[in-house]
């Protein structure tokens, strides 16, 4: 799921997304894990003047995959970022790592 390609490739581009996070976490008032899913996407119109997928059905389509479901919403977040500067980077290098595990409080982190 988390390509090295899979922000360049066409499905995603015609959904908009330029870059994806993943974080695993937990609540500090519970042993439930979290997940957060950050997301960077073009604007309404990519330079070719054709219209990517509106945010309420990528939110809807994000929901469905992760099964973000009412009963556990609290435990789910969509997080739209503006730039990078809001995910999460490697030290070296400074590339965005795609799944950030926090969950296991290992240092499991994975970058494809």
């Amino acid at each position: 799921m988390l390509s090295r390609d899979m922000c360049s490739s066409k499905p995603c581009r015609a959904i908009g997304v330029l870059e994806l996070q993943i974080i695993v976490d937990s609540q500090d008032s519970s042993p439930h894990g979290t997940l957060e899913v950050r997301v960077f996407r073009t604007a309404d119109a990519d330079s070719s003047g054709s219209h990517i997928l509106p945010q309420e059905e990528f939110v809807g389509m994000i929901e469905t995959f992760f099964w973000g479901f009412p009963e556990t919403r609290c435990l789910f977040q969509i997080v739209f970022v503006k730039g990078f500067e809001r995910f999460e980077r490697r030290s070296m290098g400074r590339k965005v790592i795609r799944f950030v595990d926090r969950f296991t409080c290992t240092a499991a982190s994975a970058e494809y």
